[in-house]
């Protein structure tokens, strides 16, 4: 649960959406995060930019359909569930496909 806290807390540090290829490398380099957490994020990334699922995709949507599933299923923390710190989130994310960067469309504490 520390490392699920510690991925939540870098990725709503992010702000700078003007520039979302900066996303992961911004993320990643996170103080914040330790091996352990940088691992989970890699992992994370590699499961919403899975080139097998883009490629075969109709559009930008359809794409950003299938990572948001995947995440979903996967990481279920992600989005709406219990943060190690027991409060409620809601962390909504598209994966924007040109360059396989996070683009939030939403997130707030509950």
């Amino acid at each position: 649960m520390e490392v699920q806290r510690k991925i939540v807390e870098a990725i709503e540090s992010f702000d700078n959406w003007e520039h979302p290829w900066e996303f992961y490398k911004t993320v990643s380099s996170s103080s914040s995060l330790d091996a352990a957490a940088r691992e989970e994020l890699e992992r994370i990334w590699a499961t919403a930019a899975e080139t097998a699922d883009w490629s075969t995709c109709k559009d930008l949507s359809h794409g950003c359909a299938l990572a948001n599933a995947r995440l979903s299923a996967s990481y279920p923390w992600l989005s709406g569930g219990e943060a190690a710190t027991g409060q409620r989130r809601c962390l909504s994310m598209e994966v924007a496909a040109p360059n396989n960067s996070f683009q939030r469309t939403r997130c707030a504490r509950r």
